[in-house]
């Protein structure tokens, strides 16, 4: 297979996050974002402290800000929805508050109240996990009750976000 002139990038799989803005070519820049897509998405499944945790709020900032001019925040179509979410979610609860955390967060919610039961329950267990701040509205509660309804058959993995809401202190 041809390489097309596009090195590949060898750094921390979130170390990537701090080059994007250092990054000229815009080929580069997206390989470099779907590695970090593809490394939020995995890092959603543990507990502990956030991925992002050790990256500067500035530097996030920085790379949010090539991502939406670079349109790769909206580039995600390669990705499964629940991963994409999972991860956009990731990427917006470390986000310092702002107008970048404002449009990731924009498209996680959309994806939260519009995606389908796999992608909600990705997005609603790692926000229970979290701070729990965007589960509180009607339509939210009806999806999460339309969720645990589902019959075991469908193959949505809804343990997970019930485990994460019994041990919320809310």
């Amino acid at each position: 297979m041809r390489d097309r002139g596009v090195r590949r990038y060898s750094g921390a799989s979130f170390g990537g996050l701090v080059d994007l803005p250092r990054l000229k070519r815009p080929d580069e820049r997206r390989l470099v974002w779907r590695q970090v897509l593809v490394a939020l998405a995995r890092s959603a499944n543990r507990d502990g402290p956030g991925p992002l945790e050790a990256i500067h709020p500035d530097t996030l900032v920085g790379a949010v800000k090539v991502a939406l001019a670079d349109g790769l925040l909206d580039d995600t179509e390669w990705l499964s929805e629940a991963a994409a979410g999972a991860a956009l979610y990731e990427l917006a609860s470390a986000v310092p508050v702002g107008n970048e955390q404002r449009e990731v967060g924009r498209r996680v919610l959309g994806r939260l109240l519009q995606g389908n039961a796999e992608t909600f329950t990705a997005i609603a267990t790692r926000m229970a996990f979290g701070t729990g701040k965007g589960l509180s509205g009607a339509g939210v509660r009806a999806r999460i009750a339309l969720v645990i309804e589902l019959p075991l058959s469908v193959g949505i993995a809804d343990g997970p976000m019930c485990l994460a809401f019994v041990a919320r202190r809310q």
